[in-house]
């Protein structure tokens, strides 16, 4: 993994440290994390595979959908799996998405002796949150460093994720660990506008995965002694780089989205924090939402019987209320003769939730002021500017005060 390194007078900007870095840490203790960001279309884009359903789906074999993750190996299908294939909206415009599974060897006894097979894996539950993990990490202080061609690297030890995860109840073990950082990079995510005819993202989470000195890129099996402390890095890919770059990131709650045990309520709840931060001078008293979107835009795969499938939803909907994100849920079923066909929710925030958007807002805001101060007058849009260290350290001090200023508010 290579750095920018200096080389002479031409090379003090190189020198100089990316102001976004900063604009991106969270400064909060270690022990709270309170706080993580939200990436726009990266975030609510339905790319992971939850369910064993959706990858029978994508062989052309039906099957009933349940809580099974696709990442599980099944003998009744096939190892090697077709891609996935999902169409949402987002931002009122339509998008086409295609997951392609990662290629990875896994250990398995075959009677008393254990062999090495290959099989396919999707994204599933394990690896979104290993990825929140890490994006929460990469936001405390001085923790991003710029690598080939300006890509933003993030470094840091299997152990401390491990810990991380402990702490928030989503505990791993180390090679559990490993598996989900090798299927974020393996496994690919293309995303367009439909009917447009150049992908958006055409990526992995992590383009580049780095453990010691052994490139896993190459298929290798790093750290064969099992130790946790072994240093390791990832590049973010462009969507998430591009918002760095750019000052979009969004302040949202990292406390209730890793409270929260269903998947998809995790995807519904940062589809509402979306609708809210697009509300900023709008009425945010209620959000309307049906299930049927629900469906459609989290990557459901619509059940045998749609009546459980409608009470699943709804069931997904009140996890968000039970942690403290919405006051109240309120449900209008539509019905199609006797039959229920879908149920509009009308979800309203509760007051700690629109308090953290406000509070979002506001950092936002205060950090598009500082990327435009301290910016060049010939700055390219998206560009890194760079700063010195001293005024890299006075950045974070004057935010500092600001942010203890919107908490007094």
């Amino acid at each position: 993994m290579s750095s920018n390194t200096p080389g002479g007078k031409g090379d003090l900007k190189q020198m100089a440290l990316p102001l976004q870095f900063a604009l991106f840490e969270i400064d909060e203790p270690d022990d709270a994390k309170r706080t993580t960001h939200f990436v726009g279309l990266y975030d609510v884009a339905p790319k992971w595979v939850f369910f064993a359903s959706d990858v029978a789906r994508s062989n052309g074999r039906k099957r009933s959908a349940g809580a099974v993750d696709a990442a599980e190996p099944d003998p009744a299908k096939p190892r090697f799996l077709r891609q996935v294939k999902r169409e949402f909206v987002f931002n009122d415009k339509s998008y086409s998405l295609k997951i392609l599974p990662a290629r990875i060897e896994r250990r398995v006894k075959e009677g008393a002796t254990e062999v090495v097979e290959e099989i396919d894996m999707f994204p599933g539950e394990k690896e979104q949150v290993v990825e929140e993990v890490i994006r929460r990490l990469a936001a405390e202080k001085a923790r991003l460093s710029t690598g080939d061609k300006d890509s933003i690297v993030f470094k840091f030890t299997l152990y401390e994720v491990m810990q991380e995860l402990r702490r928030v109840k989503h505990t791993l073990s180390l090679p559990e660990l490993k598996e989900a950082l090798l299927v974020l990079r393996r496994s690919t995510i293309v995303i367009a506008e439909k009917g447009g005819k150049n992908a958006l993202l055409d990526s992995s989470v992590f383009p580049q995965l780095w453990m010691r000195n052994q490139d896993v890129n190459a298929g290798g099996s790093p750290d064969e002694n099992g130790r946790a402390d072994v240093e390791t890095a990832v590049q973010f890919n462009w969507m998430v780089e591009n918002t760095i770059r750019s000052v979009e990131q969004q302040r949202i709650s990292y406390e209730w989205l890793m409270r929260i045990a269903n998947p998809f309520s995790r995807w519904l709840f940062k589809r509402v924090a979306f609708t809210l931060l697009q509300r900023h001078h709008q009425d945010r008293s209620s959000i309307e939402i049906t299930a049927r979107e629900i469906m459609r835009d989290s990557g459901m795969t619509e059940w045998a019987r749609w009546s459980n499938m409608l009470r699943w939803i709804s069931d997904i909907v009140d996890v968000l209320q039970k942690v403290g994100a919405l006051a109240e849920v309120e449900r209008e079923v539509i019905k199609v003769g006797k039959r229920h066909d879908d149920i509009i929710f009308r979800l309203r925030p509760s007051d700690l939730f629109l308090h953290q958007i406000a509070e979002a807002h506001r950092v936002s805001a205060w950090n598009r002021r500082e990327i435009a101060r301290a910016a060049d007058a010939e700055q390219a849009p998206g560009s890194f500017v760079r700063v010195d260290s001293r005024e890299l350290a006075d950045t974070r001090r004057r935010r500092k005060a600001e942010l203890v200023s919107i908490s007094e508010d």
